[in-house]
């Protein structure tokens, strides 16, 4: 115990020293809440703008005789100054008249005016089922005839689809941050001190491996569950200051909120420092280390991906897959899940970071470590 803690004051104090490491690392903590409030905040201003949208007869295009006035009823008004027009053909009117198919065109820049143009479309679609209706009725034939299914889609959820889009954004941001926040402290302890010839002296010390191992673990640990903690609370009171409401989002915001996510986090946190510090124990230098870690920490991007956006499932037990699926029920205030699948999670994350703090080891034993260059 005494070697182990002479060991973990002596990385502390170099921790420490690189101020400009640690607050690069803790950077994360308030990028990410500033990203979900932009979000929130960009989708709250697209949510006031409830004035009608504009749209414009485009160049050469024959004006739509009672189209107009659909569309007025739709919440559509016609201005020349709009970010959407309509190509009419010449044969409009003939056409309808006919009783044959007129194409009609809405062309737009779909970067800056997508959700208008969609929206025109969908008023559109509407007039010309009126349009069928009439022609129907024309012809002696009742409209509902044409429809033997009525189809209606209920949400059973009591979150709403905008909630569970925003939670899961969030929860990936939260899950990333040990990821993120330990990386450098973890490869600066490890193949940074390799790079700067301070390991040599150091293993001729009369300390043991094992708590040489551990110290370094222990820095990467404790940064990498503080930065993590940082990251949630600065998210929540983010989020408080943020329009949320307007969209109809309910997410809880408090402390108690804010604690049982971060004991969440806590055995995922241990696994990632351990396995960081292995990845610096084999990298030759820091820039190498570096590499390798951040390749490591684009994992939960692309488990949360899946997760999020591939349809969800049962909370599974495996580390990261689990607290994707767990973070949400107290950020929606929903109840805490079962604490059977948690234990499990936490037990397969610290026997992860067992094997890798046990390969770290047999790493610092290996007497071809300091040959390398």
């Amino acid at each position: 115990m005494r070697a182990f803690t002479i060991a973990f004051w002596k990385e502390w104090t170099t921790a420490t020293r690189e101020r400009r490491e640690l607050l690069s690392a803790f950077a994360y903590a308030l990028a990410g809440p500033l990203m979900i409030a932009l979000l929130i905040t960009g989708n709250a201003s697209d949510a006031r703008q409830n004035g009608p949208d504009k749209w414009t007869l485009c160049e050469g295009s024959a004006a739509p005789a009672g189209l107009s006035a659909w569309l007025e009823t739709q919440n559509f008004t016609r201005a020349d100054d709009a970010a959407i027009c309509l190509a009419v053909p010449d044969g409009y009117e003939a056409g309808l008249a006919g009783g044959t198919t007129v194409s009609l065109a809405i062309e737009a820049d779909l970067n800056a005016a997508e959700r208008p143009a969609r929206r025109l479309k969908a008023a559109l679609d509407s007039y010309a089922r009126a349009i069928a209706d009439d022609r129907l009725l024309a012809r002696g034939v009742a409209p509902i005839a044409t429809r033997p299914l009525a189809v209606e889609l209920r949400n059973t959820s009591v979150v709403s689809v905008t909630a569970e889009r925003l939670v899961g954004a969030l929860v990936l941001f939260l899950i990333c941050a040990p990821f993120f926040i330990s990386q450098s402290t973890a490869i600066d302890t490890t193949a940074g001190e390799r790079e700067r010839r301070g390991l040599e002296p150091l293993l001729t010390q009369p300390v043991p491996r094992t708590a040489l191992v551990l110290a370094k673990f222990a820095i990467a640990f404790v940064v990498g569950i503080v930065g993590t903690a940082l990251t949630i609370a600065l998210a929540l009171v983010v989020i408080g200051k943020t329009p949320v409401a307007e969209l109809g989002v309910r997410i809880a915001l408090d402390m108690q909120t804010a604690l049982v996510c971060a004991a969440m986090l806590i055995p995922l946190a241990a696994a990632v420092a351990a396995l960081q510090v292995a990845i610096g124990l084999w990298a030759r230098t820091f820039k190498e280390g570096q590499t390798y870690a951040l390749l490591f920490a684009f994992a939960p991007v692309a488990l949360g991906f899946g997760a999020l956006f591939g349809g969800g499932g049962a909370i599974q037990p495996w580390p990261v897959m689990f607290e994707i699926a767990a973070l949400k029920a107290p950020l929606l205030g929903a109840p805490w899940p079962d604490l059977a699948p948690w234990l499990v999670s936490a037990a397969i994350s610290l026997g992860i970071a067992a094997l890798a703090l046990a390969a770290s080891i047999w790493r610092l034993h290996d007497e071809r470590l300091l040959a390398e260059t």
